[in-house]
């Protein structure tokens, strides 16, 4: 039996996605979300894009390519 989209996904992200979670205070997702929107950006890509910037003033590569 073919595999639906959804089953395609899960496998995929399985291999290729690590997912982060982390807590902030109150109030601070709207922010986020603010500042994204201002980026023209998702939440997600505005916070892979900062830490990614983090991550290579701090070693010298980037945790992703673009």
């Amino acid at each position: 039996m073919p595999k639906n989209t959804n089953e395609y996904q899960y496998e995929y992200e399985a291999k290729k996605i690590d997912t982060i979670s982390f807590k902030t205070q109150k109030g601070a997702r709207e922010q986020l979300k603010k500042a994204a929107h201002a980026s023209g950006k998702s939440m997600n890509g505005f916070i892979r894009d900062a830490l990614n910037d983090a991550v290579t003033d701090a070693i010298g590569e980037p945790m992703e390519t673009r």
